[in-house]
């Protein structure tokens, strides 16, 4: 025991140098500032100035102050953080492309004046057919695209999105965060932003942006909405203008049950129609159907940010994981086990990076902070052998933390004791009229060797507007879809969607 105590903290001491570790910074460059989200500035000192002899931006800060034209395609490979200058404008007239075989990762700032721009026009050129922001034909997937402030402006080539897939592609992860973004898909009746609708792409837009929709000209005026593309308001057409909120109505509001909800409802109809406020009746839309995404607020505690839920991790003492916290939105789950090492996995929330706190299984044993990433997976080496371990992990946005996952528990290979294997339920779909329950069963199996029960299954409804759960019993509450999942304390599970009528 004493020996693996020594191993943790030998780890903790190695991850806490490392994060102490000076960042470079070129001493020769004017700091450039920029604007997060939530209205607060930073700074850049280390980054490259982007010129017209710039066609591949890669890992790194890359800075547009001053005018800039491109009548090639600029590539971006690996993780790229690019900053709008106020006053300085950036013309990409073939486009850029952030493709996933390339790792590319495109995040856009702005800073708070006369916005910088970005237009960006994908080249419709045979055999390239790209969209504005994203790839171009031959690419399939599309590498996550964040918007965060200045006014950008994509429009995509023949058969290609505005910010998304090129001819043929799959779409991507697209989050407005902030800035004036307006996009719009090229001739061939594809989104202006995600792909074509058999390869859809997601788009979310968080507290500082709303949407407006029309029609592109090439798309029937009696179709205006396309599921190709959903916005965090309503769903949106082939046109979207994404801009602040002027209709001074409050971002969000913390609910009875400690839940963030979107409060600002208003959508532009298509343009020959008047401006009207989608309604949401029990967390849908009534006028396009579109349903409300809920953000728990993790900590249990109103308008708490990242410093409340590590705060609440830390002085938790229960196998059953602190107040507020959920399965759905991580996942987060055992992905494999050594004699001296463990591997855990969880899944990502764009934007996010992740704390994960953890020690030896035991309510005596604190939660320490073990690490912090912008990764989705991670390996914890030098442990005991055939002992129990426990995990919870943080994701964190702006300071505010997103979600926090559920207590893992999970055993290193070599001893007496193992992990369950799977878990099973009774049915994967199920159809109920609001007002009726239904009882699932769920079976969590184990291995050649028992498993010490930390925890037995839990069960857990994504959105309980729709259908709550207890102890695998499911009652519809109201119209929509629902996931219920039943996991077990490793993370393993299965899932059960439900439809309510």
């Amino acid at each position: 025991m004493k020996a693996a105590v020594r191993s943790l903290a030998t780890l903790l001491s190695v991850m806490m140098f490392l994060s102490m570790a000076p960042l470079h910074v070129n001493a020769d460059q004017a700091p450039v500032r920029y604007m997060t989200p939530d209205g607060s500035m930073r700074e850049c000192t280390d980054y490259t100035p982007v010129t017209e002899e710039t066609t591949v931006m890669e890992d790194g800060w890359y800075v547009v102050d001053r005018d800039v034209t491109f009548s090639r395609s600029m590539t971006v490979k690996g993780k790229v953080n690019l900053i709008l200058c106020d006053g300085a404008s950036m013309y990409a007239n073939k486009g850029i492309l952030v493709r996933a075989k390339d790792h590319a990762d495109l995040t856009i700032w702005g800073q708070r004046t006369d916005a910088g721009k970005l237009i960006a026009q994908g080249d419709g050129s045979n055999d390239v057919h790209s969209a504005g922001i994203g790839t171009d034909e031959g690419s399939k997937d599309v590498g996550p695209v964040t918007i965060n402030g200045g006014e950008v402006t994509a429009t995509g080539g023949t058969y290609a999105a505005g910010i998304g897939a090129g001819r043929g592609g799959r779409g991507g992860t697209v989050v407005i965060a902030g800035g004036i973004v307006t996009a719009k898909g090229g001739t061939g009746s594809v989104p202006a932003i995600g792909a074509n609708l058999a390869n859809k792409g997601d788009l979310t837009v968080y507290d500082l942006a709303c949407v407006k929709a029309g029609s592109n000209d090439s798309v029937l005026k009696d179709n205006p909405v396309l599921e190709s593309a959903r916005a965090h308001e309503c769903q949106f057409s082939h046109y979207a203008r994404i801009e602040p909120c002027t209709h001074s109505h409050k971002e969000y509001e913390i609910n009875e049950t400690g839940h963030r909800i979107k409060k600002c409802l208003y959508c532009k109809l298509p343009a020959e129609t008047s401006w009207a406020p989608h309604k949401m009746v029990n967390g849908q839309c009534t006028v396009c159907g579109y349903r409300e995404k809920i953000v728990p607020d993790n900590s249990g505690k109103k308008n708490s940010g990242q410093k409340s839920a590590e705060e609440a991790i830390r002085n938790s003492t229960s196998d059953e994981c602190p107040s507020g916290t959920v399965f759905h939105l991580l996942q987060a789950r055992q992905k494999k086990t050594t004699k001296h090492s463990i591997t855990i996995t969880w899944n990502k929330i764009p934007g996010a990076s992740y704390m994960i706190f953890g020690n030896k299984c035991g309510r005596k044993n604190k939660y320490l902070k073990l690490a912090e990433t912008g990764k989705t997976k991670i390996t914890f080496k030098k442990l005991g052998k055939g002992k129990y371990y426990k995990f919870i992990v943080l994701a964190v946005k702006d300071g505010n933390a997103v979600s926090v996952s559920k207590t893992l528990h999970i055993a290193t290979a070599g001893g007496k004791y193992g992990n369950h294997k799977k878990v099973t339920i009774s049915k994967k779909k199920l159809t109920l009229k609001k007002g009726t329950s239904k009882k699932l069963k769920a079976k969590a199996y184990i291995g050649k060797l028992k498993v010490k029960v930390h925890r037995s299954i839990r069960w857990e409804s994504s959105n309980p507007n729709v259908a709550t759960v207890k102890k695998g019993k499911i009652k519809a509450v109201g119209k929509g879809t629902a996931k219920i999942y039943a996991y077990a304390q490793n993370g393993k599970f299965a899932k059960c969607k439900v439809t309510v009528q």
